[in-house]
């Protein structure tokens, strides 16, 4: 009861100030344009349903690995940034409270937030009950594995959102597109497989696309993003005070 007392007063902590950072307000604005656009679309008639089909594959494929890596910074960098961490570390919640908390209450915001984008899209472009669950598998996959490398990084360097959009759009992104084995080195290739797209450059030569089996794609995720979790909260809860606040 004291642990489950202790998590929810980290994550009241985190709430208020997750509410009031500015890239909270950026992404659910740019959610809130996003979702008032593709409405408008169905009512005028601009987009067919498959627009909106391709439209729901590139917000989960690309979307939430760039939203997970613009967020990873808040449960601990942006603590450390601007110093309000100092009053977490000085409550009755432990170290590995409050990173589970932290780490907890932003990937249930992101997730969500895709959640209820990727089903209005659903419903805009003919709800599918099988392709609407891979849908959520994607996404929870998603950013549960960027949101750990990325937390892990933006605790190591203050640049990690320069980095991370940089390496997604430069490396991460452009491997994915590679035809051969390789591109299943880049995490988005899984999330891209999980909703059954693969979308690869082979300039016209007869070259066999290698995906895994979606199965497969979540756990090479889930295994991902659990090890930089477990490497960020090991290192999280070796530093001293002064170098967290």
């Amino acid at each position: 009861m004291k642990a489950m007392g202790a998590v929810a007063v980290a994550l009241r902590g985190q709430w208020l100030g997750l509410r009031s950072l500015r890239s909270t307000r950026v992404v659910l604005l740019l959610s809130l344009l996003f979702l008032l656009l593709a409405l408008l679309s169905r009512a005028i008639g601009w987009l067919d349903a498959d627009a909106f089909s391709t439209l729901r594959l590139s917000l989960i494929g690309v979307g939430v690995p760039i939203a997970a890596i613009v967020m990873a910074e808040i449960p601990l960098r942006d603590g450390m940034t601007h110093r309000t961490l100092l009053l977490s570390m000085l409550s009755p919640v432990s170290r590995g409270q409050l990173f589970v908390a932290r780490h907890a209450l932003v990937l249930m915001v992101l997730f969500a937030l895709f959640a209820g984008l990727g089903t209005v899209l659903q419903l805009l472009g003919g709800f599918e009950g099988s392709a609407w669950g891979m849908d959520l598998v994607a996404i929870a996959c998603g950013l549960w594995c960027y949101l750990g490398i990325w937390g892990l990084i933006s605790l190591l360097t203050k640049h990690a959102l320069a980095l991370g959009l940089a390496v997604f759009l430069l490396a991460d992104y452009q491997l994915a597109r590679f035809p051969l084995g390789l591109r299943n080195a880049a995490p988005v290739a899984h999330v891209q497989n999980l909703l059954g797209v693969v979308e690869v450059e082979t300039l016209g030569l007869p070259v066999k696309v290698q995906a895994p089996e979606a199965w497969v794609s979540a756990l090479v995720l889930l295994l991902l993003g659990a090890f930089c979790f477990a490497v960020a909260a090991l290192a999280f809860r070796r530093r001293s005070l002064a170098e967290l606040c």
